[in-house]
């Protein structure tokens, strides 16, 4: 899981990360605590990896970008995130119900109220985490401002639209981004995700079938609107698997 603080203060940034990685290290997980010290910044990392970060810790009182208006950006880029709002002032508690935040701790008392919220939290994560994350390691995109770097991603299933294989390599195409998967082969992909419910469109496409859109002879259309091409070895299998599905 990651966790990511934001407040622009840098003292009790620091200090808070501290406490959290304290309170968290009781549940033997391993977590990553990003700080950021601008809603800027963080809506920026956010866009870039909209599955990133599993928590939110925002300070409601910023310059430029109140919390509460950073919230609601990052529902619209994240559903399924869980965002905590921390503050000085008590009377912002509602605003952090109508922005429709998970947890409300005042800076005044977080010793006190820390402990109890980072179970909630925990517990609610495990409850609404509807599918497995997978791991990858991978070489950013070219025109990514991380080009060149080679990271750890980590997305849901139903983000990866589709593998393909080219030139000997894996390529990882998602929602937000064309990613190349370092330390795998096809073959591995292609037998791992099988067993995950992926198909074949032709020997070098491994799709993503909740993200089929339509079906055709030659090709079947993804819910981005993107085309791909489909063998004629392997159209009966994919438009079965698109009809039952839409048989419910």
């Amino acid at each position: 899981m990651t966790f990511a603080i934001c407040d622009d203060d840098i003292t009790f940034a620091t200090i808070f990360a501290k406490k959290l990685d304290q309170q968290l290290k009781r549940y033997e997980l391993t977590v990553e605590i990003v700080r950021f010290y601008s809603s800027a910044e963080l809506l920026d990392e956010v866009k870039f990896h909209p599955k990133r970060f599993d928590v939110f810790f925002l300070d409601i009182e910023m310059p430029q970008v109140r919390g509460t208006t950073l919230a609601k950006e990052l529902r619209q880029l994240d559903s399924s995130c869980k965002i905590v709002f921390i503050t000085l002032y008590d009377a912002e508690i509602f605003n952090a119900f109508h922005y429709k935040a998970d947890a409300f701790i005042p800076k005044t008392i977080i010793d006190d109220r820390l402990s109890t919220e980072i179970a909630c939290l925990l517990e609610s994560l495990q409850q609404t985490r509807s599918e497995d994350y997978v791991f990858f390691d991978v070489e950013m995109p070219k025109n990514s401002r991380h080009a060149n770097l080679d990271l750890r991603l980590r997305l849901y299933l139903s983000d990866i639209l589709f593998f393909e294989s080219s030139n000997r390599k894996v390529l990882l195409h998602a929602e937000d981004a064309t990613y190349t998967v370092k330390g795998v082969n096809w073959k591995r992909i292609r037998d791992d995700f099988k067993e995950r419910g992926f198909i074949e469109a032709h020997r070098c496409i491994l799709l993503n079938p909740k993200h089929i859109k339509a079906v055709g002879k030659q090709e079947v259309l993804l819910d981005n609107e993107e085309r791909i091409g489909l063998s004629r070895r392997y159209h009966k299998t994919v438009l079965g698997n698109f009809m039952h599905s839409l048989r419910g």
